[in-house]
């Protein structure tokens, strides 16, 4: 299943350098197969690199998931009780988020792992994203979805509320391996 995101002119690079170049975007979301497990295995590394506190990554789990064989990327992509959406510029990942059932018979689902290029960021993709993920989740019989924002994403839980979502219970901030992560919110929207 794949949806045609925009076809825009935008300035910017992908690089780490952040030299701007002109590029025409054709952004898509796809549910991701077995085969994308290298654009997945990037994408996720790329995330718990430029945003660790909002994955709650530690200097162990980072070293886990770098050392990861290829299998194991692999079987992550084809459980049955998730699936995990791409977004591509170019054939370029540049956005992943990720959805598991909590509770089957009373059609429950969580998305967790949500993470967007910084590049692309502030253009109504992410809302693309979580509308991608939400549709899928209503087309495998999802009722309730849930999912946790900290409070320092603010933007993140404002694009959540616009979803409908609301919190249902707040978190407090704790300390992993001498590392300080902040507190926030559960939330929940029925679908």
């Amino acid at each position: 299943m794949e949806k045609i995101l925009n076809n825009v002119v935008k300035t910017m690079d992908l690089s780490t350098d952040n030299r701007e170049s002109s590029e025409k975007l054709n952004l898509t979301t796809e549910i991701a197969n077995v085969d994308d497990w290298k654009d997945y295995k990037k994408i996720r590394l790329e995330a718990i690199e430029n945003d660790p506190m909002a994955f709650y990554v530690t200097k162990e789990s980072k070293k886990r998931e770098n050392s990861k064989l290829d299998e194991e990327w692999k079987n992550e992509l084809e459980d049955d009780n998730s699936f995990t959406i791409l977004s591509k510029s170019n054939d370029i990942s540049v956005g992943i988020a990720q959805a598991f059932i909590r509770i089957e018979e009373e059609g429950q689902w969580h998305i967790k792992s949500v993470y967007l290029n910084k590049n692309f960021r502030g253009d109504g993709y992410g809302k693309e994203m979580i509308d991608f993920i939400l549709s899928e989740i209503k087309n495998r019989g999802g009722k309730t979805v849930t999912l946790n924002v900290m409070d320092t994403q603010e933007i993140a839980r404002n694009i959540y509320e616009k979803f409908g979502f609301k919190v249902y219970s707040k978190f407090d901030s704790k300390n992993i391996d001498g590392i300080e992560y902040p507190g926030g919110q559960w939330m929940v929207k029925n679908i």
